[in-house]
């Protein structure tokens, strides 16, 4: 077989970071690692494994040192670390990379490469966790393969936001008295069940807006006027609260000075997504971000000369991301001041107080 070495000086972009078609996932852009190109030995073309490998990435224009990136040597599929120091494939914890920033306001990516080292010395360890012998080599392991992942990680803060996979496979023969590479494969992926340590970050706000949802702070709501509310994803890091959405939510309103006569819920949580009453008006804005309410006030709470209603519920979220399966709840509060009533005549002041004896 003939060596088989993808060239190092044009990795393929990633959707979205300079090529191809922008991906859903258009706000976790800056930090998607793109598609990988790998180099063999000294001038990227020979397959002695004197140099080792190159690995080379363009990773989104948000990273801007390997202070934002993680890389990990990994078993086979990335199940796991490998649990043994000396080994055919190795690169130590401050693995040598060679890194160029990004640039934002050009949508300039960052360009990442780093080195695994290959230890020719260690091919006849058959205990070797990333050594796979062809069956005719027997215990020499003459011929055979080396497999091993590599998973690289970029970071917002302490934040995950991508991940890749890489599985190699290095087709090796020694039974000419040289160690040479007759192929190498690799196979990239997202992992499957990557989730992230975002949660805690995340939280749910809730404010009076308008029509074009933007929160405003109007007085007291006046008796048969519509209360409208919108619901949105924060985060502590400015930016980061776009990468997930609001799927399913409840609504509940109460009385704010606790008492329990009264509790108004016209919006439910659904199997799937929310279950709205006939009197509620949900939106969605265009950036799939915030959730719109329209709904009224129940006269009863104004007939009870209720100051205030608390407009409670919980919130589920999902990252935007296909490649994050991680769902989250977070709970929200706002209290709205209520208007009261303005009764004129004896006529009235009598039904009032009927309907408070009620």
């Amino acid at each position: 077989m003939g060596t088989t070495v993808p060239t190092a000086t044009s990795p393929t972009l990633a959707p979205g970071i300079g090529g191809g078609t922008a991906p859903p996932t258009h706000f976790l852009r800056p930090w998607l690692i793109g598609d990988l190109a790998v180099s063999l030995g000294n001038n990227g073309t020979s397959n002695y494994l004197d140099d080792g490998l190159t690995v080379t990435h363009q990773i989104g224009a948000k990273i801007n040192s390997t202070d934002d990136i993680q890389i990990k040597l990994m078993k086979k599929d990335c199940v796991s670390l490998s649990a043994t120091s000396n080994e055919v494939v190795s690169f130590s914890s401050n693995v040598s990379t060679s890194f160029t920033a990004g640039d934002v306001t050009t949508q300039t990516p960052a360009i990442l490469s780093y080195d695994i080292s290959i230890d020719a010395s260690m091919i006849g360890n058959s205990n070797s966790e990333y050594l796979t012998c062809a069956p005719q080599s027997h215990s020499e392991c003459g011929v055979g393969s080396i497999q091993f992942c590599t998973r690289v990680s970029t970071f917002s803060e302490s934040i995950d936001i991508d991940a890749q996979d890489t599985n190699f496979i290095l087709w090796f023969n020694m039974t000419d008295n040289n160690f040479s590479i007759e192929e190498i494969n690799f196979d990239v992926s997202k992992p499957e069940n990557f989730t992230t340590d975002l949660e805690p970050d995340f939280n749910v706000d809730i404010c009076q807006c308008d029509a074009d949802f933007e929160c405003i702070s109007p007085g007291p709501l006046q008796k048969d006027m519509p209360l409208v509310t919108c619901i949105f994803p924060t985060h502590s890091t400015n930016g980061v609260e776009r990468n997930v959405k609001i799927f399913n939510f409840n609504l509940d309103m109460i009385p704010s000075d606790g008492s329990d006569s009264f509790t108004f819920s016209p919006i439910l949580m659904g199997p799937d997504s929310w279950d709205q009453s006939a009197v509620s008006i949900v939106k969605v804005d265009d950036d799939d971000y915030k959730i719109q309410i329209l709904m009224p006030v129940p006269a009863q709470f104004y007939i009870q000369g209720k100051d205030s209603v608390d407009v409670t519920g919980n919130a589920a979220l999902e990252f935007k991301s296909s490649k994050v399966d991680s769902i989250f709840f977070k709970k929200y509060s706002l209290q709205v001041g209520l208007a009261g009533l303005v009764y004129q005549g004896c006529f009235q002041s009598l039904i009032l107080k009927i309907q408070n004896l009620m």
